[in-house]
């Protein structure tokens, strides 16, 4: 919390991804997978019980990468939010809190595929109700 008012987020995701693939590709059947997430949240009112607030984000991803011969797929996601909610605490501390928010989510979906003596990219982008959640945050 920078204010009563303003809260940034910050999250870094690791996973190992295990995954089949369609006949005649190969993949390491585990996988190191990031991400890196960025946010703010301005609170409408800082006071006691509920608080609505507007938020917004940022979030990269990377995703499993397959091998077909001598050519290698991978692949990300990079996604923008927009979202509005509000948020409780469940104690007097202040430490523990539930919250609910819809919101808009911007994404682009990018793939590389690499063969010998080319490269190629394309990508996808559509926009979904992707900042929408429900769930707790703690404060410390």
């Amino acid at each position: 919390m920078l204010s009563d008012n303003l809260q940034l987020e910050a999250g870094i995701g690791y996973v190992t991804a295990s995954f089949s693939v369609p006949d005649g590709e190969t993949a390491n059947q585990n996988q190191s997978l990031f991400s890196l997430n960025l946010g703010a949240k301005y609170f409408i009112s800082a006071k006691e019980g509920v608080m609505p607030y507007i938020g917004v984000g940022f979030s990269t991803t990377s995703l499993p990468s397959t091998t077909n011969g001598n050519t290698t797929t991978s692949a990300s996601l990079t996604t923008i939010l927009a979202y509005f909610g509000a948020q409780g605490f469940l104690n007097n501390a202040k430490t523990v809190a539930l919250f609910i928010q819809f919101g808009l989510g911007y994404n682009n979906g990018s793939q590389k595929t690499v063969i010998p003596n080319m490269t190629s990219e394309r990508s996808q982008t559509n926009i979904n109700f992707g900042g929408s959640a429900f769930g707790g945050s703690i404060y410390f």
